[in-house]
């Protein structure tokens, strides 16, 4: 009885992947490919290895050292979001000019657009590291990621923002390539050992293109001549972009930033205090708001831009100040 059940839940599991196409990965690049193109939520990463590590010692100062370097781009496309996002994974080399034993992974960028829920406006959140001072009340100055957030328009965004296009242009690129991969697949690659799929032919630069499915990941490459990878994509089917908690709190203090004139400055317990005014209310700004001290050359009448952030109680008070408008 038991081997019975076992039986019809193997058969059931084989259906369910064959009705659905999720959760199951192909066993032929060509239909991966199909199956990626159908996927709602999918990635593709380039991969681009260099023989060495360039270390930014402090801003605008680098170092090179002996390493390797891989830059992974990956673009995503899932739902109503369009994600790239870039990694370095650094292998630095000892005094001994070992290996580390361990791969040291940064991220550095990524830009993200979300369409909000109307269909009329698109979220758009950036990371990137940059310099700046270790806090508030420090002096040192760091390399750290920062997220910032803006709204724009869908309109505007799918016409203007280069970034978007290009990251658009990328998604429909591939796609477009699986099908013309995919259609003769069989005619122009050959399986081989390990289930490596090799052309036939070589491209117009002299390059053998390989096709290998593992761990539910589809891996292209490009081989030279000298067995070398010279070009590399992996893709994935199963790839749903998320926001981090610091991406929302970037769209919460645009979304929260307001300008307004200083109305009044005053010298209170030694320490200057600040009236901005906004909308008709007055807000105060003192030396225990974010960005203070850029606020020490201003005068009443000049407008700043502050983010005006809501309290857990209601009600609003000053949280940082950004700039002068």
């Amino acid at each position: 009885m038991k081997k019975l059940k076992l039986i019809l839940a193997v058969a059931l599991i084989v259906i369910t992947c064959s009705v659905l196409l999720i959760g199951c990965t192909p066993s032929k690049p060509n239909d991966y490919m199909t199956k990626w193109n159908e996927s709602k939520n999918k990635s593709v990463t380039t991969i681009e290895t260099m023989d060495k590590v360039v270390k930014e010692e402090s801003e605008g100062v680098y170092k090179e050292v002996a390493g390797t370097t891989t830059i992974e781009t990956t673009y995503i496309s899932s739902g109503n979001i369009l994600m790239a996002k870039r990694i370095e994974i650094i292998n630095e080399k000892d005094k001994n000019g070992k290996d580390a034993k361990t791969d040291d992974i940064v991220p550095t960028a990524a830009m993200i657009y979300e369409l909000t829920k109307d269909g009329s406006k698109y979220n758009i959140y950036s990371y990137n590291l940059v310099w700046e001072k270790e806090s508030e009340t420090s002096d040192k100055i760091v390399k750290k990621g920062k997220w910032l957030a803006k709204q724009d328009s869908k309109e505007n965004v799918e016409a203007n923002d280069n970034q978007y296009i290009y990251l658009k242009y990328m998604i429909d690129t591939i796609s477009k390539k699986n099908t013309e991969t995919a259609e003769t697949f069989a005619d122009k690659f050959t399986k081989g050992k390990g289930g490596v799929y090799t052309s036939n032919a070589k491209t117009e630069n002299g390059y053998t293109e390989t096709y290998k499915i593992k761990s539910g990941e589809l891996l292209y490459e490009q081989i030279n001549d000298d067995e070398e990878v010279v070009g590399a994509l992996r893709y994935d089917l199963n790839d749903k972009a998320t926001l981090s908690s610091g991406a929302k709190d970037a769209l919460t203090k645009f979304l929260e930033t307001k300008e307004g004139k200083i109305s009044k400055i005053e010298e209170v317990k030694g320490s200057t205090v600040y009236t901005i005014t906004i909308d008709g209310k007055d807000y105060k700004l003192n030396n225990k708001v974010t960005g203070y001290t850029l606020i020490e050359d201003a005068e009443v009448g000049d407008t700043v831009s502050v983010w005006l952030k809501k309290g857990f109680f209601g009600g609003y008070s000053i949280k940082e100040f950004l700039a002068f408008a």
